[in-house]
């Protein structure tokens, strides 16, 4: 649906000599993301205000995005399926949050954070095979890491004393959901590493 709009609006711009028809191929893929982002966000928008949790949304796409941004993660093969399955992710978070009881928020919290600690240690960075990382980039992405994960583990310290259990449970799932992709793109990657070997 989206990539049938993308090419649409490509061939308008290409047909009223906008941009050249030998970039058709980066400007279709530059307007695909950018549109598949505002898609998302627009989505997201409309379910925060149509649940009117904006702090503990905050709290856990904030933890997922930072944890994301520099330890990489699963990709889905399009945007509709990348926004599906974030939709549902999230209507999973929300459905979570307003149900368990506020006894439930700080065991349950300890363990997505001792998850999320376990598998960024083990596993981060994971790259792309579309973006292989240098071995610099490596090192890098894996200090990032795990200065990320200093700084969550800090951060869920200060809100669980402060006693906002519930939004110390937001950002603990958030970043939990991070290393879980995290651990999936891991196997898929070393997947396609040995059949690269293979057929090499």
């Amino acid at each position: 649906m989206l990539t049938a709009l993308v090419e649409r609006i490509i061939d308008y711009m290409i047909a009223h000599a906008v941009i050249p028809e030998e970039e058709r191929e980066s400007y279709a893929y530059s307007l695909e993301v950018v549109l598949g982002s505002c898609s998302f966000w627009l989505i997201m928008l409309c379910l925060v205000i149509a649940f009117d949790q904006i702090l503990p949304t905050v709290f856990y796409l904030g933890w997922f995005f930072l944890f994301r941004s520099v330890t990489g993660g699963y990709h889905a093969h399009t945007h509709f399926r990348c926004i599906t399955l974030s939709v549902l992710f999230y209507l999973g978070f929300i459905g979570l949050y307003t149900q368990l009881s506020s006894k439930a928020y700080f065991p349950l919290t300890l363990l997505l954070i001792g998850v999320t600690v376990l598998l960024v240690l083990l596993f981060a960075p994971v790259d792309h095979s579309n973006k292989p990382f240098s071995l610099s980039e490596k090192q890098l992405y894996r200090r990032r890491s795990c200065q990320r994960l200093i700084c969550f583990i800090l951060f869920e310290a200060v809100v669980i004393f402060l006693g906002w259990t519930s939004l110390a449970f937001s950002a603990a799932l958030g970043a939990a959901q991070s290393a879980v992709f995290l651990l999936i793109a891991y196997y898929v990657r070393k997947e396609e590493r040995n059949y690269e070997g293979i057929l090499s």
